[in-house]
């Protein structure tokens, strides 16, 4: 009896040659022969271009020289790890220009930028850009974004660039004088002009106040007073200028003389011109009389008397008139 021999078949061993993978897979039998087979590129990664994923496995078990080529896809690059070639994905790093704040995101993509808070984009440049595929911004034309108002670009330590609130000298009120809500300088001070309240003027050299980069007033207080026929007064603890109720030298007579009704001066006296009463003239040098800021009749008493064919009498509200004789 003869032993039948069995001659193992060999194979063309599964292997890696840089992004490609070869499978293990049984040779032909024939020695005139080759078998056709199908690699695979490593994940993350395509066939080159012009290039075949297809190879041979010789007889021998072999595989032929022919070698095909992959590449990364978009957003991968190769690397070596632990002796094997793959794909690792590129990644444009987050960061921040200025005010505008790039995201992280993989190569090959185009991404949307942001301004920081409270800033808004400068309509005149793009804010998108493309992360190219090796993971490198690509900033042709930079974006730009510009602070909202009220607000002002800062580099804060641990905070980069930011936007930060500008604060205000606030709105207020000292004596008659009235502080404007005014936005502080970044840095330094800046010349405010204040006001006096309402029917008020200034009596100090200048109505300029200082506001200070922290939102602070500082500097010497103007000052204010009242206008003429106007007074200081308090209501709700606020200080205005009430105008000043008038003072009367009353309306009155005095004989054949007649008082009018006049308002007083505010301080001094007036001169004032009066009256005879009906038919009647002065015999003094003038009617002219004095108002005093007290509101009383001040100086000598003017003289009248009866014109011709007239004499002195009284009337029923006890004036003196002139009656004619009958």
């Amino acid at each position: 009896m003869f032993a039948v021999l069995y001659t193992a078949v060999p194979s063309c061993l599964a292997k890696t040659v840089d992004l490609v993978h070869y499978p293990n897979t049984l040779a032909p039998s024939s020695v005139s022969r080759s078998k056709t087979v199908a690699v695979q590129c490593a994940d993350n990664a395509h066939v080159r271009t012009g290039s075949s994923l297809s190879v041979r496995c010789n007889y021998n078990g072999n595989w032929s020289t022919d070698v095909p080529h992959c590449d990364c896809d978009d957003g991968y690059r190769p690397i070596s790890e632990d002796n094997k070639m793959l794909c690792e994905a590129t990644v444009c790093e987050a960061k921040s220009v200025g005010l505008v704040r790039y995201p992280a995101t993989f190569g090959g993509s185009v991404a949307d930028l942001q301004c920081a808070d409270n800033a808004h984009s400068n309509s005149s440049n793009n804010m998108r850009v493309l992360c190219n595929s090796i993971g490198v911004w690509s900033d042709h034309s930079l974006p730009e974004c510009l602070c909202d108002d009220k607000y002002r670009i800062v580099n804060r330590k641990g905070e980069g660039i930011i936007c930060e609130a500008i604060p205000s000298c606030q709105a207020k009120i000292e004596g008659l004088v009235r502080y404007p809500n005014t936005l502080a300088p970044k840095i330094g001070s800046d010349t405010v002009i204040a006001e006096c309240a309402d029917n008020a003027q200034r009596t100090s050299t200048s109505l300029n106040v200082t506001c200070l980069s922290n939102g602070e007033w500082s500097g010497v207080i103007p000052q204010c007073e009242c206008d003429l026929e106007y007074y200081r007064a308090t209501i709700s603890d606020k200080q205005i200028c009430l105008a000043i109720p008038p003072t009367l030298c009353e309306a009155m007579s005095e004989g054949l003389v007649r008082y009018p009704n006049w308002i007083a001066p505010l301080v001094g006296t007036e001169t004032v011109a009066t009256q005879c009463a009906d038919n009647a003239h002065r015999t003094s040098t003038s009617l002219n009389v004095t108002c005093t800021s007290d509101g009383i009749w001040s100086g000598p008493i003017p003289v009248c008397e009866c014109d011709d064919e007239h004499h002195v009498s009284t009337a029923d509200d006890g004036r003196d008139i002139c009656k004619g004789y009958k």
